[in-house]
């Protein structure tokens, strides 16, 4: 039976954008739960003993991935990512262009003009009328409600003194107390007071020293309204105030003549309130738009480990900066960014002082980049130490003739084929517990569950890093996390654990950073708050974690189809509507002889909507398993109308799927309200995918080219000073020293589409267990 009536199908994101990410063979954002190493099993330190092949199949099962194209293919073994210039990826962008890193310098520019005077909105002009109605009179405060006396007395807390503070103390009146707790409760109330009156002993720090006070979720609009214009006349501007996507409102300090009205903070993109323009501020538009448009090329780095320090450098909200996708930490990639209101010649400055990594290729636009804008990637992948089957007894020529023919026979069978489109490892993370079990608790509102996955760790790495357990294969950071969660469990010592915690790692230390609020006797007051401590953790992670049980749904579901159809296209088979079709079908006049007025080229409806086969469509042989889509599950999806239907029904409901229903994915958290989305069942790279043989003896040789080293190579032949980060220039010796084991190689070169997973596509090209994952060893070096 189906999951829903027969009826239109409904409107969907564009096929090429899943979910809003431009996904590809791609480690988690830096600043994920989990990163990816290769431990993604229950224990992150027995699993070295065990065999990588099975190791790696055995995880592949655990998240759905388990059929392929060509089960019975003689296949081939290499390993992956010994080297982080083994992997480079450099971006597809929307005019199929391949990314490039060209040039480093910014063209000049022309001289800042200036900027007219400022033009104040309605809201703006509230919001000055109300700072002159809210100044003091003989330091009386005119409204008469808060009364906050000052003396020149150091403040002592807890036998330290703090030089820079004043003894203050604050009188909420009956009428302001009322107000609030009308909306709030006591305890809230009390913090949002302790936070004021921090602010103002220390008038001079910058808003982030300050603490963050969450209220309980406050589902009247009405309430949350109110609360928004009170805390601001209350407290004079001294507050921010902000509604989460669960309705939890976070209390912050203002920044100094920050606009504080309104319930969410400015963004960059996509949104005209940007207030008045400070005067002398540039008329941006004379560049050619509000947004720096630049290349960033990274070795070896996390997009957002680049990302946070340019912004840090500069001093700037990182929200400022923008990107089409994160790229994986152990390659070479290259990427277009973006930052709102940046000059071009301050960020090439700071760009110099990146380690591992260089920025290039400054423009000015009018609107920055949103995740999944670029086309897709290309691969240059280096599989090192290949074996063949049969090799054992061969002499090295023979062997590298036979891994000739059968690199040609694979890259033809797989050219024509395709690959499974399945989501990838990366995409469910790689400790004990993976983002899907997150986004798991997440859907069933179990939030207590959902931050204890978070803050899950494996006890043996606590071990780790001792004189007498010492290992090399995991690193440093996921220690130091095991050690500082463990801590916070234990101790609930915040300061000690965040002291231990690597930055990277932001949704463990958000969490533990609005668990800790405590209230003025000490108590910590949203220790059980856990839906507003999940509320401030970056809403990409969020998503992320409910994204990735879609992606374990969609994974089990397309094997189980492929299981029961193969390549074959059945009633009740999803396709992508053609609009165009679809527009040339509609009548050009109404009921009433009325000329019908379509929306022209770029007012189009921007949606994908997709529609089953009947029996005749699906024998015409008008389809093939190319056309054929699968829906993540959502409320605004059409699922198949055949028995794949039913194994939507029977995973979901099961342990395994969280017992959830996939007719019923809202929720009153709306930004868990999943409306799902079309992936194609199988995926094929871009004509011109090439795989070279080669031989190497050594495995520091770098065996393909980055950009840096064709820079470097251009400067050098000019006799200009060369430039970091990259390695030497590019050395592959054909023949080996005397004594030197030689070894064979295969450079892949592939272009994948937008949401298509390199490791997914080198499964089917070498067979399933070919490609090994290199364990790099954490005990020195890069």
């Amino acid at each position: 039976m189906s999951l829903q009536a027969d009826e239109p199908p409904l409107k969907r994101p564009r096929l090429s954008n899943l979910d809003g990410a431009d996904e590809m063979d791609e480690d988690l954002p830096a600043n994920a739960t989990v990163t990816a190493k290769e431990n993604s099993g229950s224990n992150a330190i027995t699993e070295v003993a065990k065999d990588p092949a099975d190791a790696q199949l055995q995880k592949e099962q655990n998240v759905g991935i388990t059929e392929s194209i060509s089960p019975n293919i003689t296949g081939f073994q290499g390993t992956m990512k010994q080297r982080y210039t083994d992997f480079i990826v450099n971006e597809v962008l929307p005019s199929g262009e391949i990314l490039h890193l060209t040039e480093l310098r910014p063209q000049t520019t022309k001289a800042l003009p200036q900027a007219p005077e400022p033009q104040l909105n309605d809201a703006a002009r509230e919001h000055v009328a109300d700072g002159v109605n809210e100044q003091t009179t003989n330091g009386q405060d005119a409204r008469g409600d808060v009364h906050a006396e000052h003396t020149d007395d150091t403040v002592v807390n807890g036998g330290q003194g703090k030089e820079n503070e004043k003894a203050v103390e604050v009188h909420l009146s009956e009428d302001d107390r009322a107000i609030l707790s009308s909306v709030l409760n006591d305890q809230t109330i009390d913090a949002v007071v302790t936070l004021y009156m921090s602010i103002l002993k220390q008038p001079d720090q910058p808003p982030r020293k300050f603490d963050r006070v969450t209220s309980e979720p406050l589902e009247s609009r009405e309430g949350r309204t109110k609360l928004h214009k009170s805390v601001r006349t209350i407290f004079k501007s001294k507050l921010e105030t902000e509604t989460l996507d669960n309705n939890v409102i976070v209390f912050t300090a203002a920044q100094a003549g920050r606009n504080t009205f309104g319930n969410a903070r400015p963004r960059p993109s996509g949104s005209d309130q940007r207030g008045p323009r400070k005067r002398g501020a540039p008329a941006w538009q004379d560049f050619g738009g509000e947004y720096i448009h630049f290349t960033l090329y990274k070795e070896n780095k996390d997009t957002m480990e680049a990302i946070y320090f340019l912004a840090s450098q500069m001093k700037v909200a990182v929200k400022r900066f923008q990107f089409a996708g994160t790229k994986d930490r152990r390659a070479v990639t290259v990427q277009r960014a973006s930052a709102y209101r940046v000059h071009a010649k301050e960020l090439f400055v700071v760009g110099q002082r990146l380690k591992y990594a260089k920025i290039g290729g400054f423009e000015y636009r009018p609107y920055g980049l949103e995740l999944g804008d670029a086309n897709g990637n290309e691969f240059t992948i280096s599989l090192r130490d290949c074996r063949f089957p049969g090799d054992e007894e061969l002499g090295f020529e023979a062997r590298l003739a036979m891994a000739k023919d059968m690199v040609s026979s694979s890259l033809m069978a797989f050219a024509e084929n395709g690959f499974i489109n399945y989501y990838g490892l990366q995409r469910f993370g790689s400790f004990s517990t993976g983002t899907h079990v997150v986004g798991t608790k997440l859907l069933q509102g179990n939030y207590k569950a959902a931050v204890d996955a978070i803050l899950d760790f494996n006890p043996e790495l606590l071990n780790a890093g001792s004189a007498n357990n010492k290992t090399d294969k995991v690193s440093s950071d996921d220690i130091n996390r095991a050690a500082a969660i463990n801590i916070w469990r234990t101790e609930q010592n915040s300061r000690k654990a965040l002291d231990k915690l690597p930055r990277k790692f932001s949704a463990e230390l958000t969490l533990i950073q609005s668990l800790d609020s405590r209230d003025r006797e000490g108590k910590l007051h949203q220790i059980n708050n856990f839906a507003g401590a999940l509320g401030i953790i970056p809403r990409n992670l969020r998503l992320m974690y409910i994204h990735a049980y879609q992606s374990l749904v969609w994974n089990h579901v397309a094997g189980e189809r492929w299981k029961l159809y193969g390549s074959r296209v059945v009633e009740g088979d999803l396709v992508i509507v053609d609009k165009q079709a679809v527009r040339n079908e509609e009548p050009e006049v109404d009921d009433a002889g009325e000329v019908i007025i379509r929306p022209g080229p770029e007012e189009a409806d921007p949606f994908e909507r997709a529609r089953p086969l009947s029996a005749f469509e699906a024998e015409s042989g008008n389809h093939t398993i190319c056309d054929i889509v699968l829906p993540t599950p959502g409320y605004d999806v059409v699922y198949p109308h055949n028995p794949i239907n039913d194994v939507y029904k029977t995973f979901m409901a099961s342990p395994r799927g969280g017992g959830l229903d996939p007719t019923k994915m809202r929720r009153d958290w709306k930004e868990l309200s999943l409306s799902g989305a079309y992936r194609k069942v199988l995926a094929r790279p871009a004509p011109g995918m090439t795989a070279e043989v080669k031989s190497y003896t050594s495995d520091s040789e770098q065996l393909a080219e980055t950009d840096m080293d064709r820079i470097n190579a251009l400067k050098k032949s000019a006799g200009g000073q060369l430039e970091g980060p990259a390695d030497k220039p590019v050395v592959i010796q054909a023949e080996g020293k005397e004594g030197e084991i030689r070894k064979i190689a295969v450079v892949v070169k592939m272009q994948l589409g937008s949401s298509q997973y390199a490791t997914m596509a080198l499964r089917e090209f070498m067979g399933k267990g070919g490609c090994k994952a290199y364990k790099p060893d954490y005990g020195g070096g890069r």
